[in-house]
Order: structure tokens, then sequence, then C-alpha cells
């Protein structure tokens, strides 16, 4: 079944922006942005970057194999069917993207032009993503600069470039999970995601892919004190050509606690999360050995 998309166009007034931000957060945890101001050779150009890296051979990949979740560049494989080869499923580049002068070092060389391409991706999608984040908190009425005064200058921006090579059919190839952001901006040259419908609890797939995706992420719901719930989505895919995807987490800097904000809670009455950090999330995966724990993280922040 195919899922609704609502879209939110940032060539609108403000405060449309804002209000169709609100209900697609409200009502399903993702939306498509558009007239986004990321060229599409630069989006190609991230894409292709992508596709390269997983063509080089096994051993130039596995210089950075690390199964260390703290690490700033860090090549892993599986995520999904566990019954059998888990990497014929997924591999993945994972980069850490803020203050890129700081990492663009340990970014792979190879291929030719990686870290030019992702580089200039990475800067762009930046950008994008503070105007998104003063959008999200003046839709919650928190203002436009209660999330960009702490993001803007060490806030954790986290790019994974995911693989998936064709397959003559669909397999679970990322499991069921939501991000540790507090949201992340999706890129993808096939459909193959899958987003986990709220009222019937049925999986829905994302079909289009000619743009960009948004999704509440775990911190956004804490943020929100429950108002926006982060979208629970998997990776199903199958077909005759590889699919590359790259998301871009955006988060609080590494040690500073996400908590509800105090005007939300008010209004509630009750403090429904625990505070946490990138972190403390960080922690909660290598305990876990599960490279996609988050929707059993935000079970744990959640206050009964």
């Amino acid at each position: 079944m195919t899922a609704y998309v609502p879209v939110v166009d940032l060539s609108d007034d403000q405060d449309e922006i804002v209000n169709d931000i609100r209900n697609a957060c409200t009502n399903y945890g993702y939306f498509k942005v558009i007239n986004h101001g990321i060229r599409s050779d630069v989006r190609e150009g991230a894409l292709s970057a992508g596709e390269d890296f997983f063509d080089l051979s096994e051993d130039e990949k596995m210089e950075y194999l690390s199964n260390d979740v703290e690490r700033p560049v860090r090549y892993g494989t599986g995520g999904g069917n566990l019954d059998g080869d888990v990497r014929s499923c997924r591999e993945f580049i994972k980069l850490y993207a803020n203050p890129i002068e700081d990492y663009i070092e340990m970014w792979p060389d190879e291929p030719e032009g990686f870290r030019r391409r992702m580089r200039k991706y990475a800067k762009h999608v930046r950008r994008l993503a503070m105007t998104l984040a003063e959008a999200f908190t003046e839709s919650l009425d928190l203002g436009s600069s209660h999330l960009t005064s702490q993001m803007e200058d060490d806030g954790m921006h986290v790019i994974t470039v995911n693989g998936y090579p064709a397959n003559d059919e669909p397999v679970l190839s990322l499991s069921a999970h939501s991000d540790y952001s507090i949201f992340t901006i999706l890129l993808m040259n096939n459909p193959g995601l899958e987003v986990l419908d709220r009222d019937d609890d049925e999986w829905m797939s994302i079909s289009e892919c000619d743009g960009l995706l948004v999704l509440v992420g775990d911190h956004l719901e804490v943020l929100s004190n429950g108002r926006y719930r982060g979208v629970v989505h998997r990776a199903f895919y199958g077909g005759d050509e590889s699919r590359i995807s790259i998301a871009s987490f955006h988060s609080l800097p590494l040690y500073t606690k996400m908590k509800p904000a105090p005007a939300l809670v008010a209004e509630d009455n009750k403090k429904k999360y625990r505070s946490s950090s990138v972190q403390d999330f960080l922690e909660f995966l290598a305990s876990a050995n599960n490279i996609s724990g988050g929707d059993t993280y935000i079970e744990s922040l959640r206050k009964y």
C-alpha cells in the first residue's frame, strides 16, 4: 500500500510553511520538502559519490570497517535480515559532518571526487536543516531560535550513505526503527522506504524519490513532549538497480541534553520524556549492539 506524503513548499510564506509543518508532524511524522534550494546536480553528485564508494573493492572499503559507533567515519554492513548473508542486504558509510573542516580529511579520498561531491551536498543540506529547525520550533510556538541557537555552531550533523544491492525479490534491508535525531533529511535514488501507519499499524511504501523527505526523529518528539512523534520506518527493497539513500541526521551537540520544552510541559501538566543526548543514544546503541535501535531507545525515554 502506498503512503500519502504531505508536501511543504519552502517558497510559500512563512505562516503557511509553519502551518504545513505542524500538520505534517502532528498527523504523519514526515513530509516531502520542495523548493528547498539544493540543485539537482548537487543531489545527483552525492548519490553518484555513494554509488562509486560502494563499487570500490572490499579491501578498500574494509579500511573504514568498525563496530565502534562513536567513530567519526565508519563502514559497516547489515541491518536487515539476519538469516543468511546480511552483507547482501545493506552496506553503509557513516560520516560526521559538522564542523566539516574537523572531519573532511578523515572521509574516504577514494573514489575520486567523493569528498568534493559529498562535501558540497553536506553544506547545502545543513543550510536547509537550519531553515527547517526554525520552522519546527515556530510550529511549536517556541520561537525560531529555540534550536538553531544550539545547533548552528556545534550541532551534530551525521551523514549515513546506504547502499542496497539489486535483488530479484524485495528483502528487509534495514529493520524497523525511528531516528535518534531531531530530524532527518533523506535523499534516495529509488523507492524502498516504508513507514508504519500510526492508525492501522500497517507498512506503507513511499513511492516518491524525486526530492527530499524529512522525518521526525526521537529528539523532536522529546522536545515537543509528544505533540510530534518520531516516524517508525524501514528499508524493504528489491529491484533491477542498486538503491542509494543518504540520510542526514541533525541534532544538538554531542553531550547536550534534549528535554521537553518547559512551555509545553506546563500546557500538558506532565513531563512525558526523560532528557537525553546523542552521546546517551550512542552508549545505548553500543550496549544494545543494534544498528537500528532507535524505536527501543525512544521507549526508554518515555515516562509512564
